[in-house]
Parts: C-alpha cells; structure tokens; sequence
C-alpha cells in the first residue's frame, strides 16, 4: 500500500491502495527492459498464514564490486524495473545507504528512499514487499492517526502494542533470523472483525485499521494502514551496534491470507540476502 501526501486525501490514497491493493503503477502492455547498467532502468507505464516462516539463509555474501546501485530516482508512476541480481542503495537520501538485496527478475520498485524501500513482484503487482527503519505505532483507528507516545519503537514494544490492540488479529510471534542471522521477530496482522473504523472513505469500511508511520522521513499526514482481506507478515528486528540501534521491519503486503502465504515463500531468498552496511550489522 501506499501512504497519503495531504490531508484531504489520507484514506483515500492510503485505504484505496490497501484495501483494493492497488499500490502502483499497473503491469505495462510491453514489458520494460531488465536493467544492465549500474542503475536501475524505469517502467514506462503510468498509473494469513498463522505460523512463523524461517528465513533461509543466503548461501554467501553478496559481492558490491559487483552489485547494481538502487538510487533514489524510482517512483510510483516511473518504478525502477530490477535485474535479476544483487543491488545496492546509493545516494545520501537512499534507505541505509550502502545496504545490499537480492532479487530475481520480475521485480521493480517505486519507492527507494530514507522513508522506504518498497518492492513489487511484477506478476503480483497487488502484492508487495516494504523495508522501514524506526518506525512507529500509531493509533488504529481514524483518518488522521497519532503516534502512540507510550510504545517503545522496538520489536518487542510495536509487538505488545500490536498484540493488545482488538483492531487487530495477531499470531503468535516466533523468533527466526533474516539476512546474515539477524535475529527477528516474525508474526501476522489481520483487521479483527470487531474494528470499527470510522473513516467513511475506507473502502472496506468499518473493517480497516491504521497500523504504523514514520515520524521522521513521512509528511505529517502519511501513515500506513491495511483494510480486510488485507493482511501482512512483519519481521522486526534490533539492529546497529550498542551506541546507536535501530528497528528494521520488514512488512509483507498481500491481497488475502492464501496470497500471503505465496508472497513469503517468493520473498523468502530476498530477505536472506540483505546486508546491512558495516555501522548497523551488529546486533
């Protein structure tokens, strides 16, 4: 899903795009190219499985002297179309800088900037694969949503705010690892059905809920919501070293929860072979 730009268009953007998944541009009439320079090329077109699913990891290291930069330059309307094969964020307003993923053809992203990096399966466009760092929670209910200032913006803090809210259907958490053996906690989130979300413009009104934002690199009205049948598997994990952490979360999009469990078995290699840049792979 998407998040909204103005206040007068919060659910509207952010609801529609979750609850219909529609999140981007639609697949093009004639495929654009696979990239082959160091950058990503662009699209020219416009426009819940219930139990913890263990992270393969990646055989080895993915080698930058070889990898592809992911710029900034990708946007929803004009997605940067991926080659199959390891690439690296670049540029000082990139997500981590200098963080390395890998992607098998088919895949293309609108959103590669300090706020999110954001990953569509291009014969799934309705799904599709969010990275955020330091996020937070936020209230489920309502159109423009505060930040709940009593939750730690931690794995176990979002978890226990999650997990009490009656907005929200839960499964248990279990521990698994992602990336290079980064320790994660891993769980699904549904829209119960006792929400009541008062927001008129949500197309799966009342059955949505509102779930986190970023309160640094978001405007003032986005947050991120999902609305029934609508449901994600998060992966949140504590990551930098001791002076200075950081909560990565990992967020998969689907349509339903049969089309939840497809995403995290394709997305599964993809979030084995992050790595983190030198300053935040500690744990």
């Amino acid at each position: 899903m998407t998040r909204s730009m103005t206040a007068a268009i919060v659910v509207a953007m952010l609801m529609i795009a979750a609850c219909t998944s529609s999140r981007g541009p639609g697949p093009s009439t004639t495929p654009a190219p696979a990239a082959t320079s160091a950058e990503a090329t662009h699209s020219s077109s416009a426009s819940a499985a219930v139990s913890a699913t263990p992270i393969p990891p990646a055989s080895a290291a993915p080698s930058q002297a070889i990898a592809k930069h992911l710029t900034t330059d990708c946007f929803d309307n004009s997605p940067c179309v991926l080659a199959a094969g390891t690439w690296v964020t670049f540029g000082d307003n990139a997500f981590v800088p200098g963080m390395a993923i890998t992607v098998p053809d088919g895949w293309t992203s609108p959103t590669a900037n300090a706020g999110e990096l954001k990953l569509i399966p291009s014969d799934h466009p309705d799904d599709a694969v969010f990275i955020w760092e330091d996020v937070a929670a936020i209230e489920s209910n309502g159109g423009t949503p505060k930040i709940l200032s009593g939750v730690p913006r931690t794995a176990d803090g979002l978890t226990a705010s999650f997990r009490k809210n009656p907005d929200f259907v839960v499964s248990t958490p279990a521990k698994t690892t992602i990336g290079d053996g980064i320790t994660a906690l891993t769980y699904v989130i549904g829209v119960s059905k006792a929400a009541r979300y008062t927001s008129l413009d949500c197309p799966s009104h009342p059955a949505c809920a509102n779930i986190l934002r970023d309160p640094v690199h978001w405007g003032p009205t986005d947050f991120y919501a999902i609305g029934a049948p609508e449901v994600v598997r998060l992966y949140l994990a504590t990551v930098g070293v001791a002076s200075d952490r950081h909560l990565l979360v990992i967020d998969l999009d689907a349509t339903d929860p049969v089309e939840l469990e497809r995403l995290t078995a394709v997305a599964a290699e993809i979030i084995a072979s992050i790595r983190l840049p030198a300053a935040m792979s500690g744990q």
